[in-house]
């Protein structure tokens, strides 16, 4: 499977009008305006300047977002909130206004469905904001909360040193009261109540921010709540490190086996590949790519949610191309953009990335505007408006062959992984079905100078109108390619070198 993760503020700004909330700011200059920015790291930020997007954008972006493979769009967090990034949730039961409300997710899951398209929601359980209706300190909604009263029926769900002020929140953010989330009644009303809601118009699935900080017990009981809804729907957990051994807060996590979460984010694979592309450090590649896989059931491997980008990272094209942000202020951070030299040479850089992601197992995942070359430094400057006509062509070609090549073909799929041959100039990487012996191989140029790839038994190129059995082919500096052969023992034959 392929998903389109999006960042609603940012994607698309729909035909359909949908008000401006109170305590919002709207930058209206979507080409070229600069996401609201804290004077440092961690300081503090409103979050409350917004760029219009909206689900019915999305919706009017369906047809884009399948001509690119896509089969799962996940979204930044949609529920009402007064930031932009929805991840202080005000109220689990609303889509924010701002984002066309609740009819407008209907639509979305509704439309997306005729392009055989689902969708999944970002669950963000581990805290609310203080502007919510659960403990409302800004007294924005009708309710009585924690911050208003112990008497409150939400009281008992968050943590207080000091009642009202002092409080457990997110890593020390006041504006994020962690939640309890072994408490029964939170409990309760999230596996009843939120899941059952959002379970009824359809969505496909749910990730779970910060799966870390999550009680085990919910983690089993909100499996088990949205199963019971729907086998099918899937849960992706947010964890950073490999999932197989994460120790938590003094605990050893058991993510992985099968009461809790179908798959994770998968940064160890986007580190790899990274250090790869940029570095060349093909070892550190091997050691953590076969570790995952060595460590990982095969049914959590192969549904790995496998990407270059997100909302929390540094642009693909901005790590692999631009100057380094040590010792830049966020000001200057904001400015900054590589020339055309370094940009055309980062854009065949984000491509081998890209190829190399691809063959790897697991479901290959888009950070919306990674497969056009947005640049963007850390947060917020990675959250910039999608540049609707300024597309680099190069990199949506290649991610459109990608795709459309690992839809082909089932050994990306379920396929064994082998390395075949990889130094610091190229990469030649296998996957094979055991049961047909099938096999499908990605070669990666990333030196200055062509590859050639040859087999005497002969091989298919995959991709394009034709496939015709050929012996041997080259790859141009900083791209990539897939080639097909009939079985396992034919890849043996195939050699690549570097041409003079």
């Amino acid at each position: 499977f392929w998903r389109l993760y999006v960042f609603v503020d940012r994607f698309c700004n729909g035909k359909k009008k949908t008000p401006l909330k109170k305590g919002a700011v709207l930058n209206g200059d979507w080409y070229n305006g600069v996401p609201q920015y804290a004077e440092y790291p961690g300081a503090d930020v409103k979050n409350n300047e917004f760029f219009g997007g909206d689900m019915w954008g999305i919706v009017e972006k369906l047809g884009y977002i399948k001509s690119i493979g896509t089969d799962f769009i996940y979204l930044s967090p949609v529920f009402d909130a007064a930031s932009n990034h929805k991840y202080d949730t005000g109220d689990y039961m609303s889509v924010d206004e701002m984002f066309g409300g609740d009819e407008a997710l209907e639509a979305l899951v509704k439309e997306a469905a005729k392009y055989g398209i689902g969708i999944i929601l970002d669950g963000v359980f581990n805290h609310t904001g203080d502007d919510s209706l659960y403990f409302n300190r800004c007294g924005h909604y009708p309710t009585l909360g924690a911050y208003n009263s112990k008497e409150s029926e939400y009281f008992n769900w968050y943590s207080f040193r000091k009642w009202p002020d002092e409080y457990e929140c997110w890593w020390g953010v006041k504006i994020l009261p962690r939640v309890d989330s072994s408490n029964k009644s939170y409990q309760s009303f999230i596996f009843r109540d939120v899941v059952g809601k959002w379970a009824k118009i359809g969505i496909s699935g749910w990730r779970l921010d910060v799966a870390d900080e999550l009680d085990e017990g919910f983690l089993s009981g909100f499996r088990k709540a949205v199963k019971e809804k729907s086998s099918d729907a899937f849960i992706i957990g947010e964890v950073w490190e490999d999932a197989s051994n994460k120790i938590s807060y003094g605990k050893r996590r058991k993510y992985l086996q099968g009461d809790q979460l179908d798959s994770v984010m998968n940064y160890p694979f986007r580190d790899a590949v990274i250090t790869y592309i940029k570095y060349g450090d093909y070892e550190k590649f091997i050691e953590t790519v076969c570790s995952i896989i060595r460590r990982y059931p095969k049914c959590v491997t192969d549904s790995l949610m496998n990407f270059l980008g997100t909302h929390d990272t540094e642009r693909i094209i901005t790590v692999l191309g631009g100057e380094s942000s040590d010792g830049h202020t966020m000001e200057e951070l904001s400015l900054m953009k590589m020339n055309k030299e370094q940009y055309e040479r980062a854009t065949g850089m984000v491509v081998c990335a890209y190829y190399l992601l691809g063959i790897l197992p697991g479901a290959l995942s888009i950070y919306y505007g990674d497969e056009i070359g947005m640049e963007g430094y850390r947060d917020p400057f990675c959250r910039r408006p999608y540049p609707w006509g300024k597309e680099n062509k190069k990199i949506l070609n290649s991610i459109r062959n990608i795709t459309s090549v690992r839809k082909s073909e089932k050994a990306f799929a379920h396929g064994d992984f082998s390395v075949l041959e990889m130094n610091r100039d190229f990469a030649v990487i296998s996957r094979t079905l055991p049961e047909t012996e099938e096999t499908v191989v990605c070669a990666v140029n990333r030196s200055g100078k062509k590859v050639r790839l040859k087999s005497k038994n002969g091989f298919s190129i995959l991709g394009g109108d034709e496939r015709k059995t050929v012996r041997e082919t080259v790859i141009g500096s900083m791209d990539g390619v897939y080639v097909k052969f009939g079985t396992a023992a034919d890849k043996i034959t195939l050699k690549a070198e570097i041409m003079p």
